[in-house]
């Protein structure tokens, strides 16, 4: 069998396997971008409350 004869033959799963491949790495970097606004989001409430508290009494 050639190369060429091998990737005929293989072409369609190769092409499911590909597609499975890159919609989970899709998935999996959607996952990401949630989490890091939700972090953002945390952090932003944190310098939220923590300006709230005022000025030093100090300072």
């Amino acid at each position: 069998m050639t190369d060429a004869a091998t990737r005929a033959e293989y072409r369609v799963e190769i092409g499911q396997e590909f597609t499975a491949y890159f919609d989970e790495a899709q998935t999996y970097l959607r996952c990401l971008d949630a989490a890091r606004a939700q972090v953002s989001e945390e952090i932003n409430r944190a310098i939220h409350d923590y300006q709230a508290l005022g000025e030093d009494p100090d300072g």
